[in-house]
């Protein structure tokens, strides 16, 4: 399963690298449909596979498809919405857990009424194909035409996303590694059993979903840095409360859907903070999600590294580390950030 993960991330890393400048020529509808079609042909062809050679090649080109349709998606509607794009990048990110969400309780009614796991695999492929037909006959919004600044203005520019770049990759790295190690952290610590450590699991994503619904509305109140700094000091004050009261189940409970409120707007809030300060391109999103890519395979690892030699109590000390480094970047980005909302500047 190890090698399954690596391959999809390794995958997903290399297509969000190479695909931005492609939806900067234009035609991105056209891109992501046919993305989705070789994602439907992809899933489709797994059941068929019996090597684990051939599963890895599967998966590692389903990555590079999944990143292209990512960063499309979220560089399209930011193509259309331009500074107003806040709210819509939340409801489009709350989709995407929805899809999450959904998806393995299609998957269970399929194999619960058919019995066969195979058709799993192609009722999902099935439902992607319309979609694609249906996007592939709207027009695609043109690139943002963008002139360019002093030189100085340029390096200031540089500086403030490099600096952006480091908070996504800080926040996603705790995101997935709090989500993919709460289960283990439970049973470690020895206060739930293993459905109770399920329970967790189930506690943090629904409390992401939420928070992502909930941040439709934030980011049409508040500004995003806001928000951002918000989310990593309910971070903070998560951590700190597990650090504090480390045998106590019900402040596990609690401090799992705070972390999981607290993270769900970083994402969308972040990439519509990129928009109204640099204007975003397809090759600013795919660094974009470069950056979260590097930061969800880093992490986590190191997490789970300290979890299972240096205990529970190390990992979560960890987290807040990386949430306190997250809120002193984002204090430097407050600083470099222009006050207005004039994306004129183009990122090298």
């Amino acid at each position: 399963m190890s090698y399954l993960f690596t391959a999809r991330a390794l995958g997903y890393l290399f297509g969000a690298g190479l695909v931005g400048r492609w939806y900067d020529r234009g035609a991105g509808h056209a891109l992501i449909s046919g993305m989705l079609l070789s994602m439907a042909l992809l899933f489709s062809l797994i059941p068929f596979t019996a090597q684990l050679f051939w599963l890895v090649a599967l998966l590692l080109l389903l990555g590079v498809a999944q990143s292209m349709v990512d960063v499309g998606s979220n560089t399209l509607m930011a193509w259309i919405h331009r500074t107003s794009v806040a709210p819509f990048l939340s409801g489009l990110h709350f989709f995407f857990g929805l899809g999450g969400f959904v998806a393995p309780l299609l998957a269970s009614w399929v194999l619960l009424n058919n019995g066969d796991v195979m058709w799993c695999f192609w009722a999902l492929s099935g439902l992607v194909i319309p979609v694609a037909a249906t996007l592939f006959l709207l027009p695609s919004p043109p690139p943002p035409v963008t002139r360019k600044g002093s030189e100085v203005a340029r390096s200031q520019n540089n500086k403030l996303f490099l600096a952006i770049l480091l908070f996504v990759a800080i926040f996603v790295g705790v995101e997935i590694g709090f989500g993919g190690w709460i289960y283990s952290y439970g049973l470690a610590t020895k206060l739930v059993d293993p459905v109770g450590a399920a329970l967790l699991t189930s506690l943090f994503w629904g409390a992401y979903t939420v928070g992502r619904l909930l941040s439709i509305t934030l980011v049409m109140r508040y500004h995003p840095l806001i928000i951002l700094i918000g989310g990593k000091v309910g971070c903070l004050v998560s951590f700190t409360l597990l650090l504090a009261m480390p045998f106590s189940d019900i402040v596990l409970h609690i401090s799992t859907i705070l972390v999981g409120l607290s993270l769900a707007a970083l994402f969308p809030t972040t990439l519509s903070f990129c928009e109204q300060q640099l204007g975003i391109s397809g090759r600013l999103t795919g660094k974009f999600f470069i950056a979260a890519s590097i930061g969800g395979m880093s992490f986590p690892w190191v997490f789970g590294q300290l979890l299972e030699y240096q205990g529970p109590e190390t990992m979560v000390a960890a987290m807040e580390g990386a949430s306190l480094v997250a809120i002193l970047v984002l204090m430097a980005i407050c600083k470099t950030a222009k006050p207005g909302t004039d994306h004129v500047l183009k990122i090298n």
